[in-house]
């Protein structure tokens, strides 16, 4: 019973790890996106 819970535990704490990296790739995409607008304006 021991061994289920800690291989539901483990995987439990891969699906948070996988999502904070879909929030940190979608962060710097943003993050890009909007150096890109700013360096738009600041050439026109």
């Amino acid at each position: 019973m021991g061994e289920v819970f800690q291989a539901l535990l483990t995987q439990s704490r891969h699906i948070e790890n996988v999502q904070q990296i879909e929030i940190d790739a979608r962060k710097s995409y943003a993050l890009e996106g909007f150096k890109r607008i700013i360096r738009c304006r600041g050439e026109v």
